[in-house]
């Protein structure tokens, strides 16, 4: 996600049946380039996008989210915000 400036770090919040840490199943982030696009990072479409919504969706209403990962990071990557990132007043 660097490349469009947005994100330059996530942390899952999320664990799957067995106990593993899982990143947002409705973003693209097992290949970055699908058909010479660019698709990391994306979105997910169609069936596939549905099925991640619903799964993200029955997890939270659960409550089963984790916040351990981001807790440890302790706020280092909000350090590292560059003044330039924001717009002049």
């Amino acid at each position: 996600m660097w490349r469009k400036g947005l994100i330059s770090k996530c942390v899952p919040v999320l664990k799957d049946e067995k106990g593993n840490w899982v990143r947002n199943p409705q973003i693209i982030t097992d290949v970055y380039v699908k058909d010479g696009a660019l698709v990391y990072g994306e979105f997910k479409a169609g069936d596939e996008a549905k099925q991640a919504r619903d799964w993200v969706n029955n997890k939270l209403k659960a409550n089963e989210f984790d916040f351990s990962l981001l807790d440890a990071r302790g706020g280092e990557d909000l350090l590292a915000v560059r003044p330039t990132s924001f717009p002049a007043v």
